[in-house]
């Protein structure tokens, strides 16, 4: 592993909860980069997990989507429920887990990362979006998602939620027809409105009225 390209003291800080039902792959990555942390706790399912982060301060947690008895999302929502001290989510994800996408994004977490899991670009997100947070870059972590999402959404629906974040004010509203964004990202309209009714759907955007829409997020 080519270490030399992120910046391994800044990750001696963090003290990071790894989620992982798999045990080659849970004891692959804590044997390759538990060493680079204060703290590098490894779990093999989300109940024992929620045992600790609820006693700790987490700087990192890093959990798989699927797993059995409570998954990765379901681990999320008790974790922003319960308001417990977690200041940065990735999810871990296989190309097959994108009937989970839409309750992701609507989870609003920092970062994916697909199997079988690069290390050295897991210790980079890690470091990156760690970073992110404490400086309270917004913008960046939009970026950041946006780029995770084309992995799953593909391109063309990525280019919508693109222009609509682009062209969105201050206050998170957009103006404009389904028409304007046909001709101005070069998508055809059942595209349009099926990207439109999943953003809806999954609580990240709301229509307030005819050509006036506003992000929850």
């Amino acid at each position: 592993m080519r270490s030399s390209r992120v910046k391994l003291q800044n990750l001696k800080e963090l003290t990071v909860v790894y989620v992982e039902d798999d045990k080659d792959t849970r004891e692959q990555t804590e044997k390759a980069i538990g060493s680079f942390f204060d703290k590098f706790l490894v779990f093999k399912n989300a109940k024992e997990a929620l045992e600790i982060i609820e006693k700790i301060k987490t700087d990192v947690l890093i959990t798989d989507i699927r797993m059995p008895q409570m998954n990765g999302i379901e681990l999320v929502n008790k974790v922003r429920a319960d308001n417990m001290d977690v200041a940065s989510i990735i999810f871990v994800t296989a190309h097959d887990d994108s009937e989970y996408l839409m309750q992701a994004i609507s989870l609003k977490v920092d970062d994916y990362i697909l199997k079988p899991i690069n290390l050295l670009d897991l210790l980079e997100r890690i470091l990156n979006n760690f970073r992110v947070k404490k400086q309270g870059a917004e913008l960046e972590m939009n970026k950041k998602l946006i780029n995770a999402l084309s992995i799953f959404i593909g391109g063309k629906k990525i280019e919508i939620i693109r222009h609509l974040i682009e062209h969105s004010d201050s206050s998170g509203n957009y103006m404009g027809s389904y028409d304007e964004l046909i001709r101005n990202v070069g998508v055809s309209k059942p595209t349009v409105v099926a990207t439109f009714k999943q953003l809806i759907d999954s609580g990240l955007l709301m229509r307030v009225k005819n050509r006036h829409y506003k992000w929850l997020a």
